[in-house]
């Protein structure tokens, strides 16, 4: 006899803000490089290579927070930053989960807090914020507000950097914020990794967070 047909499985569409912030991630991975030829070929190369070296070794650490602080140190130390932050939604706040280089910052509230205001700054306009140098990106539109950002490069002795909204959905969402010294400007394909890095990476740390079950993300979603 045979077997009844299982039941469809309900379409589960993702929120629509955190599909396109996967698809600027992976549009950056796979997008060619403002190079020619062979040049551009090992731009790519070298994007894809620090995606995989990052998630993998993300996914390999069996402690989350642990995960955490390895691909912050990682990825400041790829992109040549004077620090990497990572932070993720608690409740209705942004919190500080890792600090490049620091596996305790409690005795650094004053940056963690100034940390945080630039993440939620950046989270509740949706985009990534910029500053070079200390002055805005002028590709962000006129109506973006860098108060924080200023703020925290201002107080911590930062040249340029850029924060990065990434999500899953409503609940689960997160900043990360790259910073690099005042003397030292980021090269231009630093940069564009650093755009792009948080929607991948951030997905694998979110997804890997505990108490994040399959049954929980497809709820979210539902």
């Amino acid at each position: 006899c045979l077997a009844s047909p299982r039941p469809a499985l309900p379409c589960l569409a993702p929120p629509r803000q955190a599909l396109d912030w996967l698809r600027w991630g992976l549009g950056w991975l796979l997008a060619p490089a403002p190079l020619a030829g062979q040049a551009e070929q090992d731009a790519l190369r070298e994007r894809m290579l620090l995606t995989l070296e990052l998630m993998t070794a993300a996914l390999a650490e069996p402690d989350w927070r642990a995960a955490c602080n390895s691909a912050v140190t990682e990825a400041a130390h790829k992109l040549g930053c004077d620090r990497v932050s990572l932070g993720l939604m608690r409740g209705s706040r942004l919190r500080l989960q890792a600090l490049s280089n620091a596996a305790d910052f409690s005795g650094r509230l004053d940056l963690a807090h100034a940390l945080e205001a630039a993440m939620e700054e950046a989270s509740d306009q949706g985009q990534a914020l910029c500053l070079l140098d200390g002055q805005p990106d002028p590709e962000l539109p006129a109506t973006a507000v860098l108060r924080e950002q200023q703020a925290l490069a201002r107080g911590f002795g930062t040249g340029s950097l850029l924060s990065v909204p990434f999500m899953l959905d409503e609940r689960r969402q997160g900043v990360m914020v790259f910073e690099w010294p005042a003397a030292q400007a980021p090269a231009p394909l630093a940069l564009q990794m650093a755009r792009g890095l948080p929607p991948l990476l951030g997905r694998v740390l979110l997804d890997k967070r505990p108490g994040v079950t399959m049954n929980g993300i497809l709820r979210n979603w539902g």
